[in-house]
This record gives C-alpha cells, structure tokens and sequence, in this order.
C-alpha cells in the first residue's frame, strides 16, 4: 500500500487552499486530539487510590499486604513493558500500512484494556486487572506514535507544531485528572463509581481518535478533487542542498546527507532521551524532597509540607499544559523549531542547576525553595516535546519517519525506566534525596550539549542544509520557486 507523504509548507494556489481548507477545520481536529489522550488517565488512575485499592483487595480476597505491594508494583510493570518495544513496532507497521489502521486498532486496543481493568477492580480479579494494564501498554504508546504520524501525513509542517502542542496538553490534562479525580470519584461511588469513571474516559479517547481518522479521511478525499500543491520532505530537503549548495556529484551527495541524517537523528534521540528524564523523572523526587528538606529549612509542619508538594507537583504538569499549544502555534508561524528548542534547552539547564542548589538550601530564601526553578523546567518542556517529530521529519527520509519516531519513543522509555535506579542507588548512599538533584542537573547540561551538536552538524560548512533554524517564509518562498520552475 503506498504510504502518504508527509506534506511540507502550505499550499500557494489559493484554489487548493481554499480545498484543504474545507475538509480539514482545526478546530474540531484540536478537540479530537485532545480528548483522544484520555488514554493515559487510565494509566495514572491507579497511582493515588493504592490505599483504597489494597483495603479493597486484602478485605475482599486472601491477598496479604505484601502480596498486594507485589501486585500493586505490577500494574506499572505489565503498563511499561510493551513500552519497551511496541512504539518501534508500530512506526514499522505504520511506514508499511498508514497510520490511520493502527490508530483506530490501538484505540480500540485502550478500550478493550480499560473494560478489563473495570472488570478486575470490580470482582476483584488481579490477573484481568494485570492483562488489562498489559493490553494498556500496549496500546497507549502506539497510539502516540500513530497519531503524530497521522498529523504528519494530513497537515502541512507549519500546522503540525500546533497540532502536537494540543496533543502534549491533552496527556498532560489527562495525566493530571487521573491523578486529582481517582481519590475524590473512588470515595463517592466506589469501586462501580470508579470503573464508570475508566470506562467514560476510554470510550471518549475511542471517540476522538475515531475523530482524528474521520478528519483525515476528509483531508485524503478532498487532496484526489485538486491538484497536489505542496512537496513532501525529501523533496524539499533536495530543494534546499540545490538552492544553497554548489554543485557536485549526486551520489556521494545523497550519502552524506543520509549519513549527516542519521547522525542528528542520533544526536535528537540523545537530547530527546535527556528531556524526558528531566520532565516525566523529576516528580519522583520532587514530593521525597520536598517532605524530606521543607519543614526543617522554614519550619513548617510535615502536613503543609505535603500539601506544597502536592500543589507543586501539580504546577510541574499543568505549566506546559496551558503553554504547548501556545509554543506551537509561534513555531508554525515563524518556523525554526531548532532555535526554539535550543533555547528551551538553556532555559531547562538553568532551571536544573537552580533546582539543585535549592535543595542543598543555597538561595533559598531568594528562590523560595524548588518553586522558581520547577516552572522554569516545566515552561521549557513545550518548547521541546512538540517539536520532536518535526525536527525527525526534516532530517530523515519520509518513508521511515514513524519508525525513526517509535524508536525515538523506544529508547525514551527505556531511558525513563532505568533512571529511577539511578536516583534510588544515590539515595541510599549518600542518605538524601539531595544528591539526585545534582544527577538531574547534570542531565539537562549534556543535553544542552547535545542540542549544540546537533547545530554543528547541520551547519553548511560541513555540508548540511541548516534545515533546523529556517523560518516558515523560507520554505515558503522556496515551494513557490520549485512550482515556477525556477
């Protein structure tokens, strides 16, 4: 089956505009999106009512107490193992069939894994609940990958930033939902009241992906009615080495741009990897710390400290909620999404040295603890995670940009998975939580690092396209040369 390419630049002939226009409305397209992530408060909704949830278990059942501890520990393992691969899975699947067959397979998929949950919390069944949350793992990951490759086959590049600006915002609001409303709704309607809840949020993330594959069906019945205005990646990196290049032997230049390709690939999943550790990790210390070095520093008692953490942890999540689709939006229209992204490096790097001085109590009066640095980390996140894909797609080959993106996705979780190792091994000892934040922090400056690689590579004196840091106008103007011949 031959695969969409992912389209580049938006249309110039105002027939054509008008066209794409009426078939895909961004309105609806953003609200499909963002209420297709409530996937992933199926996977935070277990997290807060371990209490209520080992009560249930150990009154209901023969379950001991550590038997539950073991159990409660394998709900996140059976999530996170399919994590491991499955997103790599899906990008081959996808750059083979289209996204649009697995995404609706891996909605159906959370569906099918949030009706098992309900059925093993409601007769108190560990092992529906444990393949239930396999199935979880299978699904939401994919699902991910699927429909960033989606966006990336339907939207033209400047639209794409804002589209992955409301998908970080969905799992971000989903994430935190999960978190705020599993106690309150667990104590009102029980354990039923509870798997209404679950069951409600997979059938609305069925319901707005089902939304995101309609619109795109409008998009691909409209683009056979007109004429195809725009050009895919390679093309248009093709354009770029033309236009700014001197001219040379074809074949050795198509080597070294697949091979300077793959090497800012590399450098993109190195950096990628460090931003996800420095987001989705630092909320395990955070709360330990903050209960750990809060009270003692300015007196408070350890129930406010609690609370500040918990409001705290809270302003982490929602911070690049409110500011991913705002980023994304400034970087469709002004273009240079490596720019962006370099500067939300620095910005995080700060962020993390401050952070960590804060916990050895050094400012601390001046910062007001962790708070100052934790929006600045959290402000920088936006920046970065909707920018990814985009930076994949102007640097690798469309016919491998989903599988370049699952495997990025891959090693992001394996990353995610082995740091709290890291940070549990320095815990014991060096006997605080303190000494993680140095761990943290030293992550955000190799990343800084990394990014600055990234620019080198890409640079035209080592004969790249510096397709990174051009501006919307650029590719622009340089589609409208190509279409005039010139």
């Amino acid at each position: 089956m031959k695969k969409e390419q992912i389209r580049v630049g938006p249309a110039t002939d105002q027939d054509d505009k008008d066209a794409h226009c009426q078939s895909l409305s961004l309105l609806p397209l953003s609200l499909a999106l963002f209420i297709g992530q409530f996937g992933y408060l199926l996977l935070t909704i277990v997290g807060p009512t371990k209490n209520e949830l080992g009560a249930a278990f150990t009154h209901g059942t023969a379950m001991s107490l550590v038997e539950f501890e073991y159990f409660y520990g394998l709900m996140f393992t059976f999530y996170g193992f399919p994590n491991f691969f499955m997103p790599f899975v899906a990008g081959a699947l996808i750059d083979h069939i289209g996204a649009s067959k697995v995404l609706v397979a891996c909605s159906m998929l959370n569906v099918v894994a949030g009706l098992l949950q309900c059925i093993g919390i409601a007769f108190l069944q560990q092992h529906i609940v444990l393949f239930g949350r396999l199935l979880l793992g299978f699904g939401n990951e994919s699902l991910l990958v699927a429909v960033v490759a989606l966006l990336g086959e339907i939207l033209p590049i400047n639209k794409i930033s804002v589209m992955q600006g409301v998908l970080c915002a969905g799992i971000f609001i989903a994430i935190a939902s999960g978190s705020l409303l599993a106690v309150p709704v667990l104590q009102m309607g029980g354990s039923h009241g509870l798997c209404v809840f679950m069951g409600t949020a997979a059938l609305v993330q069925l319901f707005g992906n089902l939304q995101v594959w309609w619109q795109s069906k409008c998009v691909r019945a409209a683009e056979k009615q007109m004429v195809r205005s725009n050009v895919d990646c390679d093309e248009m990196i093709q354009l770029l080495e033309s236009h700014e290049s001197e001219p040379r032997n074809e074949e050795h230049s198509s080597q070294k741009a697949v091979s300077r390709g793959r090497a800012i690939y590399a450098a993109l999943v190195f950096c990628s990897s460090a931003n996800t550790i420095c987001v989705w990790n630092l909320n395990m210390i955070l709360c330990p710390l903050v209960l750990e070095t809060w009270p003692s520093a300015v007196g408070e008692s350890a129930v406010v400290a609690e609370e500040r953490a918990g409001a705290w942890s809270f302003v982490f999540m929602m911070v690049p909620a409110l500011l991913s689709p705002i980023i994304g939006a400034a970087v469709g229209a002004l273009g240079c999404p490596g720019v962006f992204i370099l500067w939300s490096q620095c910005v995080q790097a700060v962020g993390l040295v401050i952070f960590s001085l804060a916990a050895y109590h050094v400012y601390l009066s001046v910062f007001s603890g962790p708070l100052l640095p934790l929006l600045l980390i959290s402000a920088s996140n936006p920046l970065i995670a909707p920018l990814l894909f985009q930076c994949i797609a102007l640097t690798m080959p469309s016919k491998h940009c989903a599988k370049a993106f699952g495997l990025m996705t891959v090693i992001q979780n394996i990353v995610m998975g082995l740091w709290p190792l890291l940070v549990a091994h320095l815990r014991v000892i060096s006997e605080s939580y303190q000494s993680g934040t140095i761990a943290f922090a030293s992550v955000g400056l190799i990343g800084l690092i990394g990014w600055c690689l990234i620019f080198v590579l890409d640079q035209p004196s080592l004969g790249g396209s510096n397709t990174l840091c051009k501006r919307t106008a650029y590719f622009d103007e340089l589609i409208a040369r190509r279409k005039k011949g010139i």
